[in-house]
């Protein structure tokens, strides 16, 4: 019990060496900035007025990891603002020093919000303006979500939650113009920042986005399309008008088909792409339709990138984000869309029920990512049971995370009989620790045994792997490791990366380097 005294005495004496370093606005929000933050964490508080024990509870606190040094806040509002900081540990306890204070703070009172970007979706019930939810941090600063004219005429308003507007039918020969803007507490609008033509006539549609990851009317069958092979591609044509209506669709080499479609319909047409060359491809697809009389929506230049072989970049979390992860553990239907793979996180066993119970539920992943075996871990009754997997399950892709790159013959075997697709060497370095020795050695190990070709070496992108460094000190001794991986073993289809959970701004500049180093880079 003294013990414990002791601790409770002590941790909010430990918690309170804390500065407030910076504190002015920026942007039409405010930058907060600390240093030495004991904790793992800071919890932010603001208040119009000066903060104390009193009204502390009526501020808006926001917390962050006290390694990021600064953040910037939202206001709710224009006016001032008076910013309090305090230590604060895993377990949600803090140490709240009402000396450690900055304001006022002049902050913006024209801050507007940002516009919605919607996009249009139709079904046999009608057409839709559609757009992803809402930032909580925007939500707080709402009243409402409308539906406008071009004249500023509000037709509906929803809660801030929703995510979508279903248009009225059109009136006969006529059109008009629709867009989505947000109210903020104050009762200023956003501006908009597209407006989409509703009226009575047909509407072919296609998202004129190149992006494969963020276009929702594309859909691949291999994430890279592999040069010499015939790789399934297919478009959703929509018609988002208020009439009937026949066009043609054509992509040069690929497709061309006459479709027809009543208001609201959609059809995927589909064909065969075999690139000859690997690298970056711009696809064109067009829709013919003279009767269209809004033809900015007719086109798509596609861009993509193929490639000689196979290739895999697996991250160990959330991915779906990322332009060019080929797997992760989220969102099936992304995934599905682009030809990647949602793989399922799961824990080495020698009892195969756990894995048919994952492969064969109602939402089953296309595969496993299994973790972990190597180092000291005997492997026979575990490759024994991913061997009678494997006939159950031909089709799931195991990819393997391994503790270093000494693969034990069991493991070889393995892999060149297909029972595992993939190893996922684990080789986390530290940031700035040596490495190029290490990793020499390990590529040099996996060639001998001959499984090169099925080895994607696993990096250690996590927030802890970046030690004192910051988000771009990570991201360049990253780049040197995929560098000189690519250069030492070009044989390797991919990378593999644990995990999801890092520095702000990491996990995008890492999925770039896939690109430069992968995708377009030399063989």
């Amino acid at each position: 019990m003294k013990k414990l005294w002791l601790i409770s005495v002590l941790l909010p004496l430990y918690l309170g060496a804390l500065e407030i370093t910076e504190c002015r606005p920026a942007g039409g929000k405010t930058l907060v900035a600390w240093k030495n933050a004991p904790a793992e964490y800071v919890m932010i508080y603001r208040y119009s007025e000066k903060i104390t024990p009193q009204n502390i509870f009526f501020a808006v606190r926001q917390r962050c990891r006290a390694a990021d040094g600064s953040c910037l806040i939202v206001p709710k509002s224009g006016g001032q603002g008076y910013y309090m900081v305090t230590s604060c540990d895993k377990f949600g306890r803090e140490t709240r020093d009402y000396t450690i204070q900055a304001g006022p703070v002049d902050e913006n009172p024209a801050y507007t919000l940002p516009p919605v970007d919607f996009s249009v979706r139709s079904d046999k019930q009608g057409t839709r303006l559609v757009w992803k939810p809402l930032p909580l941090e925007i939500r707080g600063m709402s009243r409402t979500i409308q539906l406008k004219n071009k004249a500023g005429k509000v037709i509906e308003q929803a809660p801030v939650s929703a995510t979508e507007f279903r248009l009225p039918a059109p009136q006969p020969g006529k059109s008009e113009f629709y867009t989505v803007c947000i109210q903020d507490v104050n009762g200023r609008d956003s501006a908009a920042k597209s407006y989409f033509c509703y009226g009575d006539f047909p509407d072919f549609m296609i998202d004129g986005q190149s992006n494969v990851v963020k276009n929702q009317d594309v859909f691949l069958s291999t994430r890279y399309p592999v040069t010499g092979r015939e790789n399934r591609i297919a478009f959703r044509i929509s018609n988002c008008g208020g009439k009937a209506g026949s066009a043609e669709v054509t992509l040069p080499g690929v497709i061309r088909e006459k479709i027809s479609l009543d208001p609201g319909e959609s059809v995927m047409v589909a064909g065969n792409w075999q690139p000859e060359k690997r690298g970056k491809h711009q696809l064109a697809l067009n829709i013919a339709a003279d009767s269209d009389r809004q033809k900015e929506n007719n086109s798509l230049l596609l861009q993509l990138h193929a490639a000689d072989k196979p290739l895999h970049f697996i991250w160990y979390g959330n991915a779906a984000e990322l332009d060019h992860a080929t797997a992760g553990t989220d969102n099936p239907e992304h995934w599905k869309r682009v030809g990647g793979k949602r793989l399922h996180i799961c824990v080495k066993s020698d009892d195969i029920s756990g894995y048919h119970k994952i492969l064969d539920s109602t939402d089953a992943p296309d595969g496993l990512q299994y973790d972990e075996l190597g180092g000291n871990i005997e492997p026979e009754k575990y490759i024994s049971v991913l061997r009678q997997l494997r006939k159950t399950h031909p089709q799931a892709f195991i990819a393997l995370w391994h503790i270093g790159a000494n693969l034990k013959p069991e493991i070889v075997e393995a892999l060149k009989d297909g029972t595992i697709d993939l190893v996922m060497p684990e080789r986390y370095h530290t940031f700035n620790a040596p490495m190029e020795e290490s990793l020499k050695k390990d590529i040099n190990m996996l060639r001998r045994v001959g499984v090169l070709d099925k080895t994607i070496i696993g990096l250690g992108t996590h927030r802890n792997y970046a030690g004192f460094g910051s988000a771009e000190d990570h991201a360049a001794y990253l780049e040197k490791q995929i560098a000189l991986i690519r250069k030492l073993a070009p044989e390797s289809p991919g990378m593999a990366f644990f995990s999801a959970a890092t520095l702000p701004g990491l996990k995008e500049k890492v999925d770039d380097m896939c690109r430069k180093y992968f995708l377009e880079g030399d063989k």
